[in-house]
């Protein structure tokens, strides 16, 4: 029987297995208790395609259960992320996109909402590097009716605000990622996290991802601030040495 052939991408990267075996139900006792940067990790990895004990755990499933192993491609690692994990990340993005509209406000009784609702490191984020980062990325993704650069009026509703505007740019980004997906990881990401709901984001096609050429460099924008701000401990997972 041989290996997978998506396989062969997550043998060049220790973390990326491992996280992927979790999103499959699978482990790999062999391996499992050595550190990504252990000198001996790196030799294991290429007997692993011949290893029947791996093969074991990697064939032995549940019947008509299809192990996953497409993770190559990094918007891909999206899916292996936990639900509120992934949700906390679109926060950060939504920070960023949205950063020169809250420094603006000034009203105690606004920020209050806004750090109670969106959370303070997050707010924090937004005031020290969010306004720095993203730069003309944050126009692309803007609603359209707001402006380029809206001041968020001082009658308008702050909760209401940060229920239906401040969103919009995370489940954009998250759209777009979703469309790079192949229809079988988008069903056993559903699954997987028992995401239920059939929104506009899970239904995103190709074609959507396609009318955006700003993708890549979002994308790497996206990876940035969630290895760096949202998540330092998944970033031997996420990497750009394979092209998004």
């Amino acid at each position: 029987m041989t290996m997978p052939t998506e396989f062969d991408d997550l043998l060049q990267n220790p973390a990326l297995l491992r996280a992927a075996l979790e999103f499959n139900d699978l482990a790999a006792p062999d391996f499992a208790a050595l550190t990504p940067d252990a000198a001996e990790f790196r030799p294991l990895l290429a007997q692993l395609a011949e290893n029947p004990r791996v093969r074991r755990f990697l064939y032995t499933q549940a019947p008509g259960k299809t192990s996953l192993w497409c993770f190559g491609p990094s918007p891909n690692r999206l899916a292996l992320l936990p639900p509120p994990l992934l949700e906390r990340l679109l926060r950060y993005w939504n920070a960023a996109v949205w950063a020169e509209d809250l420094a603006r406000i000034i009203d105690k009784k606004r920020l209050l909402l806004i750090r109670a609702r969106v959370g303070p490191e997050v707010c924090r984020y937004a005031a020290r590097r969010g306004r720095f980062q993203l730069g003309a990325l944050r126009a692309r993704f803007r609603p359209k009716e707001e402006g380029e650069i809206p001041a968020i009026p001082a009658d308008m509703d702050m909760e209401e605000w940060l229920m239906k505007t401040f969103p919009r740019p995370g489940e954009k980004m998250l759209a777009l990622c979703i469309a790079h997906w192949p229809e079988a990881l988008r069903a056993a990401w559903q699954t997987r996290w028992k995401i239920r709901e059939q929104s506009a984001i899970i239904r995103a096609s190709r074609r959507d991802a396609a009318a955006f050429p700003s993708f890549p460099a979002a994308w790497r924008w996206l990876e940035k601030i969630f290895t760096s701000e949202v998540a330092p401990e998944w970033q031997a997972c996420f990497n750009s040495r394979i092209s998004a």
